[in-house]
């Protein structure tokens, strides 16, 4: 199969430019802290398309956020926009019905910030390269237990979506979803919850008799630290973009 553009982009350029574990960690940081206290809903719109979605397009996971966008914040933007420019029709603060315009803008600012947010936290953590998670995560100072909870987290994405799809592919089979157009796809959510958290609940459990039968936390405190890597011009890039965001936020919530 040919590769695509954004796999020889994010394989190549991406990994050449990818920060030490400590300024991904520090810049992560900042940038949600800056999104927290960001008010200004053209400059969340800007930071997005501008800045994020070309971002998880060069660490090859703009599919990963555009499914997180759509299924996740597509029901949640709506809910918003309903509840505060329609029912409330209010930003908070102000009397209900007082000013519809000022409770839709709200409801898109939440809905930007959390988008913002989930962009980053993405960023952050996936693309961190399985042969790197381990190094990574102790290069922020986890260890024993926090380090295999955190690294027992971020490996259970991909087995969560593992389990949907099969879970879907025996819906199909029994012929309980009309086609697989995206709409017929959401409606199936509520029919996931069920045995994905079964499934997760009983994987947590298999998990730790497994972690202590074979004396991983042991194991993981006595292993020798590994040297943080990463390109120093990648990790001066990226703790420059996200504290200029945090510092400009600072400012503009000051001046305001």
């Amino acid at each position: 199969m040919k590769p695509s553009f954004e796999m020889v982009f994010s394989g190549v350029q991406m990994r050449r430019y990818e920060p030490s574990p400590r300024a991904r960690g520090a810049a992560a940081a900042a940038a949600i802290v800056g999104t927290l206290i960001s008010n200004d809903l053209h400059l969340l719109l800007l930071a997005w398309l501008g800045i994020l979605l070309p971002l998880t397009i060069a660490g090859g996971i703009a599919r990963q956020h555009m499914k997180f966008v759509t299924v996740f914040l597509g029901p949640v933007t709506a809910a918003l926009l309903l509840v505060w420019g329609w029912m409330v029709a209010a930003p908070p603060g102000m009397p209900v019905g007082s000013s519809p315009e000022e409770g839709l803008s709200f409801g898109c600012m939440v809905a930007l910030r959390l988008t913002v947010l989930g962009g980053v936290i993405q960023l952050c953590f996936l693309t961190i390269s399985p042969e790197q998670l381990i190094a990574t995560v102790r290069c922020w100072g986890l260890r024993g237990e926090g380090l295999v909870i955190v690294a027992g987290t971020l490996a259970l994405g991909p087995e969560l979506r593992l389990r949907s799809d099969q879970v879907l592919t025996a819906r199909y089979a029994r012929g309980l979803v009309p086609n697989r157009s995206f709409s017929n796809r959401l409606r199936q959510l509520p029919f996931l919850l069920r045995p994905l958290l079964a499934w997760v609940l009983r994987s947590a459990i298999q998990r730790s008799e497994i972690w202590h039968q074979r004396g991983l936390l042991a194991r993981l405190q006595t292993l020798p630290v590994e040297p943080c890597a990463g390109s120093s011009t990648g990790s001066a890039f990226f703790v420059f973009l996200a504290f200029s965001w945090l510092v400009y936020n600072i400012a503009t919530r000051v001046s305001g």
